[in-house]
């Protein structure tokens, strides 16, 4: 089913079967990886990120041990995978710098930068698929989680419980676009994204409270998610070329590849300040009260017949 909340279930069968939903869908792609590992990879964390989110939602409403045992098994399962999903990332990194301003780019850099990002997929890859105690362990400790989902105790169709949740998650996102728009690092970029990342995933989940409106609100915070993603990508890019992780011929083709790529995060991050300003205009308060209306609603109103 979607990843999203359905008015017929109460708060928590929807908690529990979105939960149950994503642990099946990673469990089904480590399990079935064929021909495009490094697909089955991204999809797993995908899931994982989606769970973190939901546990993020009912954050407020678990101990807090049980909130941190479950937080570091899924952060230690997506680490397991991060390895093999940075190469794949950093391919598709230099293509979209590449594609983005081509008579910029200096063609034999670009080919050299290529070619060794390749060989540091393949590598990297092929030393995880063909490692069965590897792909063991990853799915081990899937099926581990989805023998201990939490239990977690929730009136029926109260947006109360939730709503503390996603203020912490606004707050927290909210201040951290405050500190990267002071001190505009990878880090604080990276920080900021992943609170972008985490209200993302509430609005899907609260898409049907108001169709139109909350899917509109998602597809923002899905742009805005990206340009930080890419932003960080970019920036994990240049860290490699100036510690020498990555070679060139000439230095003047690394100079000019470094002065690119700090063109195109300049550029990424001119769009993200707009856009962030408009996602994080309310008061967290505000926010959650608006939200409250629309759930008050939706939980209340009756269910649309579409006409045959």
């Amino acid at each position: 089913m979607a990843y999203e909340l359905i008015r017929d279930e109460s708060v928590a069968e929807n908690i529990r079967r979105i939960w149950a939903e994503e642990l099946a869908a990673a469990i089904h792609s480590m399990e079935n990886f064929g021909s495009e590992p490094d697909k089955a990879v991204h999809e797993v964390r995908k899931s994982i990120k989606k769970i973190r989110a939901v546990l993020r939602l009912v954050r407020k409403l678990l101990d807090k041990e049980l909130f941190k045992q479950e937080n570091i098994r899924y952060r230690n399962i997506g680490h397991m995978l991060s390895h093999v999903r940075e190469a794949a990332v950093m391919i598709k990194t230099v293509e979209k710098l590449r594609k983005s301003d081509r008579k910029a780019m200096p063609r034999t850099a670009c080919f050299q930068l290529r070619k060794q990002l390749l060989a540091k997929q393949m590598e990297v890859s092929e030393g995880f698929f063909k490692n069965k105690e590897a792909i063991t362990a990853v799915l081990s400790a899937l099926k581990e989680a989805q023998q201990n989902l939490p239990d977690i105790a929730m009136a029926q169709h109260s947006f109360d419980e939730l709503s503390a949740s996603i203020q912490l998650v606004y707050t927290r996102g909210k201040k951290a676009y405050e500190q990267a728009s002071k001190q505009p690092t990878i880090d604080s970029f990276h920080e900021f994204r992943k609170e972008v990342k985490i209200l993302w995933y509430h609005t899907r989940l609260l898409t049907p409270v108001w169709q139109g409106l909350m899917e509109s609100y998602a597809v923002q915070l899905g742009i805005l998610s990206e340009l930080l993603g890419d932003d960080h990508d970019m920036g994990m890019l240049y860290e490699e070329i100036t510690s020498g992780q990555l070679t060139f011929g000439r230095r003047s083709s690394a100079d000019k590849l470094l002065m690119h790529i700090e063109s195109y995060r300049n550029t990424l991050q001119q769009q993200v300040h707009p856009l962030a300003k408009r996602i994080y205009a309310e008061k967290p308060k505000d926010f959650i009260i608006r939200l409250q209306l629309y759930w008050n609603i939706w939980r209340t109103e009756e269910s649309i017949t579409q006409p045959a």
